[in-house]
């Protein structure tokens, strides 16, 4: 096997912005499936510990790699050796709970040696089994001895099996133990690699935003210099540096006003250097860096107020421009369900041809990511992405947000006019997100703009020629629409010449564990957290929840459970705190008889409601709890079924 995947290497083109490198063969023959599944050609090496290091080196300073991803305690000792970004693949419980069934099956006379945090996930799939926590004995690998001698006292104290990393294994299969090596769930590979991609895609953009940010400074004219809390110099350009007559590098860490001081440069808002004959004015300015109310240091620009100015206005059309971008690709789309796969490779058809599409789907399930990705694998990929919520808006103000207007078109218009939405997405995409909700009086006038590639400003009496790609999206059914006159029978058919339906998550449950662990890992770095794994338990018991808010619904979940977890794992304490138990375990947890039966609301929904009702005192908000729904769930679902007037 490994023969075969160092054939495929030579014959492709090796990445290596990412590499893999672990102890575990296991892991890294997994990793390397993974990896030619998915069609990427990232490297992967089993070393030990000492080599990881030296080959870690290796490929940063000939090959240039950004991220390096590990696991365990070699990826511990990266991380202390290594400036660069070292990324951990995690352990899971799944697997723990894999290799502690292994074990039990040979011999009770088990010990772990490895880390505190994986033998967290041994002692929790014990209990999980229902066995005592401590059954299995446990050896921390420290950095006080080598492997070795812990793997000789296990066998001293008449241990059988030996489980743990790669080197535990071998030591212990030298002394005639039996070992099981920790493996890794495919998913989680998946999900690292995933990762591993988005942290390279945030080390580019950032390296870019410093070139950004390092061009600005040397491109500019006029002096400029950047210090820190310590008012010492962190960045200067070329124009401050001949004023000083010192090269920009060697003025790094000069403290800023005395050196003002000594190259006689006086700010001209203080007044100062009246009596010195060789003064060098400038009108300086100071700006603040802030990080969370502190102060990180300051900005300090040479220039005149003109000048000051006009770069303000420069930067502020920057941004502006650059806000008319698809940040997402089908890269971000999370899910290898049949369902997904089918809808992927559609939108990846789309997106080869320039035809309307029209992508439908419930709330929550990822319609404008669709439609940024259909936008980033285009032809048009480089040109603006122009979003419009249709429901957002007034009816009075959609007509002059999508075609604009001319100077004093109507009382309250800007002098000088406004752009419309299809004028800012020329040669571009416009995304019209809840198509459905657009008045009937404007749909005739979107239809001419979208079929005549012309607009008419409010007020104006010349057309104005476009060239936008039209994606819309709705969670309406709009064939409904029509029959019941709410919507251009004409209009439906111009946009739906590509029709793009995307699944519920209900029908694509087995996407349901990739999806938690994605936001998971999300929400963990928005909120400073370090959780680890999702138990089995947890994801079970989320797979049955009416999730009729799909993956929006999910991540304010996985949100709320990440916020309140305390440990490194959400557990069914977390889904307890977080008021999301299901209605069996919770009803029975109150004293209250639920039965299974009753209150499944996949047979017979109407009848279950009305029992659900009736033994909540007809409260809907209790009832919703015993169903183990949203409220607003079991209110659409009364009006379904005409119990609600």
């Amino acid at each position: 096997m490994g023969q075969t995947y160092r054939l495929m290497e030579e014959m492709t083109v090796t990445d290596y912005s990412i590499a893999f490198i672990l102890s575990s063969k296991l892991v890294s023959n997994s990793t390397r499936k993974a990896l030619s599944r998915l069609k990427l050609t990232y490297p992967v090496y089993a070393l030990s510990m000492k080599d990881a290091l030296k080959k870690a080196r290796d490929l940063i300073d000939r090959h240039g790699t950004q991220v390096i991803v590990s696991r365990g305690k070699t990826c511990d000792f990266l991380q202390q050796n290594l400036e660069s970004q070292v990324m951990e693949m995690p352990f899971s419980s799944l697997n723990a709970a894999f290799v502690v069934q292994q074990a039990l099956r040979h011999s009770e006379k088990i010990v772990h040696i490895g880390t505190k945090r994986l033998n967290h996930y041994v002692r929790e799939s014990l209990k999980l089994l229902g066995y005592p926590p401590d059954l299995i004995a446990f050896y921390p690998i420290t950095d006080d001895g080598p492997i070795s001698q812990l793997v000789q006292k296990g066998v001293d104290a008449g241990f059988e099996v030996f489980v743990g990393g790669v080197v535990v294994a071998s030591q212990a299969e030298k002394l005639g133990k039996y070992a099981i090596e920790f493996g890794v769930d495919e998913q989680i590979v998946e999900l690292t690699i995933r990762n591993a991609e988005m942290m390279l895609r945030r080390i580019i953009e950032e390296k870019e935003k410093q070139e950004i940010i390092r061009m600005i400074l040397f491109s500019s004219t006029e002096p400029l210099v950047a210090v820190n809390a310590k008012q010492e110099i962190m960045l200067s350009n070329l124009a401050f540096s001949n004023i000083v007559g010192c090269p920009p590098e060697e003025l790094h860490g000069s403290p800023f006003d005395p050196l003002l001081k000594q190259h006689h440069i006086y700010d001209a808002m203080d007044g100062g250097g009246a009596e010195d004959p060789e003064a060098v004015h400038v009108i300086m300015n100071r700006s603040p860096v802030l990080v969370n109310g502190a102060n990180f240091g300051s900005v300090i620009t040479m220039q005149r107020s003109e000048q000051i100015q006009q770069l303000e206005y420069q930067l502020r059309q920057s941004l502006y421009t650059r806000g008319l971008t698809a940040k997402h690709t089908f890269a971000d789309i999370i899910g290898n369900s049949p369902a997904m796969q089918n809808v992927r490779i559609q939108a990846i058809n789309y997106a080869k041809c320039s035809g309307t599409v029209l992508i439908s789907g419930e709330s929550g399930t990822g319609k404008e990511l669709f439609a940024q990705s259909i936008h980033n694998a285009s032809r048009r990929s480089g040109q603006p992405f122009v979003a419009i919520n249709c429901a957002s808006l007034p009816a009075s103000l959609i007509e002059s947000e999508l075609f604009g207007y001319v100077g004093g078109a109507f009382s309250g218009a800007k002098k000088e006019g406004k752009i419309g939405l299809f004028e800012l997405a020329n040669q571009g995409t416009l995304f019209l997100d809840e198509i459905s909700e657009i008045p009937i009086e404007m749909q005739a006038k979107l239809l001419r703009a979208i079929q005549e590639g012309e607009i008419l400003r409010i007020g104006s009496d010349k057309l104005t020629r476009v060239d936008v790609r039209i994606i819309c999206s709705t969670n309406r059914e709009l064939k409904e629409q029509c029959r019941q006159g709410k919507f251009r029978e004409d209009l439906y058919y111009r946009i739906c010449v590509l029709e793009l339906l995307l699944p519920p998550l209900r029908e694509r449950l087995e996407d349901l564990p990739m999806l938690c662990y994605n936001l998971l890992m999300r929400h963990n770095k928005r909120y400073h957290k370090n959780i680890t794994s999702i138990q089995p338990e947890v994801l079970r018991l989320l797979s049955q929840r009416d999730l009729g808010g799909n993956v929006r619904e999910l991540s304010n979940l996985i949100e709320r459970m990440v916020i309140l977890a305390t440990g490194s794992s959400i557990d069914m304490e977390t889904l307890r705190s977080s008021g999301l138990i299901p209605a069996e375990r919770d009803s029975a947890e109150k004293g209250v008889p639920v039965s299974g039966e009753t209150y499944n609301l996949k047979h017979g929904e109407r009848e279950t409601i009305l029992a659900a009702l009736e033994q909540a005192g007809n409260r809907r908000q209790a009832a919703a709890r015993l169903l183990g729904i949203h409220p607003s769930t079991l209110w659409r679902k009364m009006k379904k079924y005409g119990m609600i007037s």
